[in-house]
């Protein structure tokens, strides 16, 4: 009986050993012998360790966990291996794969593949960047763009934000337009940004930090003014300012000095006739911002500069500054915009409200309200702010930022993954829909099974061939 048990125990051992090999060694003999070619613009080239080089590449690419698997087949019969050409892999993605990830795709696309992709990320189009606005109080515009649905920002910190998009216009085919964007106004705090949408995630550094430079206001006494230096400086604005009252005569505000970029930012003028021209054009040239409000659109020598040339006069609507629309309670002027002049915001009636124009190496803005200052002292509750809000938008969209000569430029102050979603479609092209045939399935999850399996056999062998020896060895046999 003993006999027997040895008998099977050494024949269980040898048909393990015998199924192990049937199931490694023709897997490894297509690997290792196969010819792919390799593709370099028209010209093209054998190399024969082309597959080993994708085997060794696949491990990279499948650890991530964005790839739910990788599906790829053999451009020709495996009758005819041995003249195989380019790989044909396929890879639905779930979310966008990090950096390393879609490098190694890229190589198997370049090199020994043709490869395409499902987009399955529900992240299309993520992006993030931030530049630095000029505010006193460091504040960094961050712009994100995304797929309909919700998406947060944050940096080490945690959740700065958090926006919704909705779904936009409808495509030709039916579906959801790719992506929307959005500005967010948030204060500097110094670490990495990232935005985060369905798993998939877009970083950026934080942006330098600029110089702030002072204001310089060209108007004469009286309410508009006023509250227009009040609001700067409510912002947190260093402001200097020149009020004429008489022809030798001058109001001053802090410390106005010559209007120059060593000093200022930007220069509003209110009214006109408070300015020369020269000044302006140099200060302009020099990069300085520039923001012509109200009545001083009207000065004919400002017209070299201005974004817009006056036609007329919007009346104000009575009740309106108390309205959900309260710029329709404000009398506007009706303007004509220059050619090269763009409209930032516009009035409930679609009249232009602010322009800005590009002179030289500094900006111009037209502000078409003469007496901003009613929605601060008129309006609802919200007026002070509103008011604050507009002048501060006013000065942040041309003022003058110069930014100090050193810069981090070590390799891990660049390590960021700004668009993700662009960098993976320039790598691997438009996404593709699942590819209705395919004869081979490799994924991470079935070469864990298969290396479990090949584990098994293993064991079975080594198991059965020394339970065979010891039993030999306690009936005294060698």
């Amino acid at each position: 009986m003993r006999r027997y048990a040895e008998i099977a125990l050494r024949t269980l051992g040898f048909v393990a050993i015998a199924a192990l090999l049937f199931r490694v060694w023709p897997r490894a003999a297509q690997m290792d012998n196969a010819t792919v070619q390799v593709r370099f613009s028209n010209a093209s080239m054998s190399d024969t360790s082309g597959l080993s080089a994708v085997r060794e590449l696949l491990p990279l690419v499948t650890s991530s966990r964005a790839i739910g698997a990788v599906d790829a087949e053999r451009a020709s019969s495996a009758a005819s291996l041995s003249s195989a050409s380019l790989l044909r892999m396929h890879f639905p993605l779930a979310t966008i794969p990090p950096r390393s990830a879609r490098y190694a795709i890229s190589a198997l696309a370049n090199s020994f593949a043709t490869v395409s992709w499902t987009d399955s990320t529900n992240a299309k189009g993520l992006a993030i960047s931030a530049t630095s606005s000029a505010d006193p109080k460091s504040r960094v515009l961050v712009s994100v763009t995304g797929a309909p649905g919700s998406m947060l920002v944050s940096d080490n910190g945690g959740v700065l934000d958090s926006i919704n998009f909705g779904p936009g216009p409808s495509a030709s085919n039916g579906s959801l337009s790719a992506a929307s964007t959005a500005a967010l106004l948030l204060l500097r705090t110094g670490s990495p940004l990232t935005s985060q949408q369905n798993g998939s995630f877009a970083s950026i550094t934080s942006p330098q930090i600029p110089v702030v430079r002072r204001l310089l206001v060209y108007a004469r006494p009286g309410w508009e003014s006023k509250f227009v230096i009040a609001a700067l400086e409510e912002a947190g604005w260093s402001v200097d300012g020149s009020l004429p009252i008489a022809p030798r005569v001058v109001v001053k505000v802090g410390d106005p000095r010559s209007l120059d970029t060593n000093r200022y930012a930007a220069a509003i003028i209110v009214d006109s006739g408070v300015v020369t021209a020269a000044t302006l054009v140099k200060f302009v040239r020099q990069g300085g911002g520039v923001v012509i409000s109200g009545d001083a659109l009207k000065d004919r020598a400002l017209a070299a500069i201005a974004s817009v040339r006056v036609t007329g006069v919007r009346n104000a609507v009575p009740g309106g500054l108390l309205t959900p629309q309260p710029t329709s309670g404000l009398e506007m002027l009706r303007v004509a915009v220059a050619a090269d002049a763009i409209v930032l915001q516009r009035d409930p009636g679609s009249l232009p409200a602010i322009t800005v124009r590009r002179v030289a190496g500094g900006r111009v803005a037209g502000a078409m309200f003469p007496e901003s200052w009613r929605r601060r002292m008129e309006g609802n509750a919200d007026g002070a702010d509103d008011h604050r809000e507009y002048w501060t938008g006013l000065v942040r969209a041309v003022a003058h930022m110069s930014f100090p000569s050193s810069r981090d430029t070590s390799p891990a102050s660049l390590d960021f993954d700004a668009a993700p979603y662009a960098s993976l479609v320039a790598a691997l092209g438009l996404p593709a829909a699942m590819p209705s045939t395919l004869t081979t399935g490799i994924s991470t999850s079935s070469q864990a099974a298969d290396s479990r399996f090949n584990a098994i056999l293993l064991a079975v062998a080594l198991t059965a061939l020394l339970a065979e020896w010891l039993l030999r060895r306690l009936r005294g046999a060698r």
